[in-house]
């Protein structure tokens, strides 16, 4: 039935605008947010980011997902549907409290970065760095554990 379909779309267009915000906040963050600002930001961010992994981790989503007749869709749709629960699989693989973490982190260390480049000095980023990779590391280990794979083609 082309209701389910419909429905799946739409939410998936909600997320694809929450992600759209995320991505013209990010960039703001990088060209010309106030000092200061980037506490706060990171914060915003993890919360576009935590939206987006509840409606597509959803029951709603799920079911909506196994309702859809695909007897009915056309090759479009069909990839599309193939797309979307490939992306639910991804937001699933990992825990949305790491997401968050690890998007705060990165914004963290982005803004670390940008003082230490001013600064000439790149050992106050070490921190920062670490806590980073080890989120990245530690996202990598769950995604291998949820598709059943090494942890470098769950990079990937």
């Amino acid at each position: 039935m082309k209701g389910s379909y419909l429905q799946l779309t739409d939410l998936v267009e909600k997320i694809s605008h929450l992600e759209s915000i995320a991505g013209i906040m990010h960039w703001d963050s990088r060209t010309k947010i106030p000092e200061g600002v980037m506490p706060y930001r990171s914060e915003e961010l993890a919360l576009l980011q935590d939206l987006s992994h509840k409606i597509m981790s959803s029951k709603r989503f799920g079911e909506l997902l196994e309702n859809v007749q695909t007897a009915n869709l056309g090759k479009w749709e069909k990839k599309n549907l193939r797309l979307i629960r490939k992306g639910r699989d991804s937001i699933l693989s990992v825990d949305s409290k790491l997401s968050e973490a690890l998007t705060k982190a990165s914004m963290e260390c982005g803004t670390v970065w940008v003082e230490a480049r001013k600064r000439k000095s790149f050992k106050h980023i070490l921190p920062s760095f670490k806590n980073l990779v080890s989120l990245v590391k530690d996202t990598a280990d769950a995604r291998a554990n949820y598709f059943h794979t090494d942890t470098y083609t769950a990079l990937l």
